[in-house]
């Protein structure tokens, strides 16, 4: 028997055995389940995914984050009727180190992983969770902006205030709050990052000030502290 017919045949008797619980597949389901014995995994492996409340998408990921090599407790963390095929893709990505070319190789744990595996963030929501790990925040920094509540610009916001300008938590939790637009929060790292202080950041602080509000106040206090405008206006570029 040819090698394809032995795989099909393999797959076939699979489905049929569970037809006969009254377990079917649509057609690109069954693909899936076909590629997960082409690609020779173990049948209890492919028993993770071979569940018909798993769409093809999501059955691919599963599939493919064993065929990358992730253990049966790492696939667990994303096997997960809860999680879009995207979502999935991004957990099953942290677990095996193959994001992309930046974060190639750097493999998060299962415990960091299950810090954000969470239905309710988005992929890119995702993404910021994990950034903080790889670039060596502790549990507590996270924590300050993993959270639901937030949108991704708000993340990359707190994000930010620890990993470029090596804010304090008590600095970034005067904005890590989301009652603050991403704006809001922007013109507070401003603050922080023009060495204002404690003080003065937080005279502004007020989620019920606008961001053009605040950030006259925060050009105001700039001045006075001796900026000039092309200062002012060169360090807010950046931020």
């Amino acid at each position: 028997m040819k090698t394809h017919d032995y795989f099909r045949y393999k797959s076939e008797m699979f489905m049929r055995r569970l037809a006969r619980k009254g377990i079917s597949f649509t057609d690109n389901q069954q693909f899936q389940i076909q590629l997960g014995f082409i690609s020779n995994l173990p049948k209890e492996q492919i028993a993770m995914y071979a569940d018909p409340q798993f769409n093809d998408e999501q059955m691919q990921e599963i599939r493919q984050g064993f065929e990358t090599g992730l253990s049966k407790e790492q696939v667990s963390i994303f096997a997960d009727t809860k999680f879009s095929a995207a979502q999935m893709r991004v957990l099953s990505g942290y677990l095996a180190g193959n994001m992309d070319e930046d974060t190639r190789n750097s493999s998060l744990s299962v415990e960091q992983v299950s810090k954000f595996a969470n239905p309710q963030f988005n992929a890119s929501q995702m993404h910021e969770v994990a950034c903080g790990y790889l670039c060596g925040l502790s549990d507590t920094q996270i924590a300050m902006y993993a959270n639901p509540q937030f949108s991704t610009d708000q993340m990359s916001v707190i994000f930010d205030g620890f990993s470029r300008f090596n804010l304090s938590e008590q600095q970034v939790s005067v904005y890590a709050n989301p009652a603050f637009s991403a704006e809001q929060m922007r013109e507070i790292l401003r603050g922080y990052a023009a060495d204002l202080s404690d003080t003065q950041v937080t005279a502004y602080a007020n989620a019920e000030l606008q961001s053009d509000q605040m950030q006259e106040i925060r050009e105001a206090l700039e001045s006075d502290a001796g900026l000039t405008p092309e200062q002012i206006e060169l360090q807010a570029a950046f931020i």
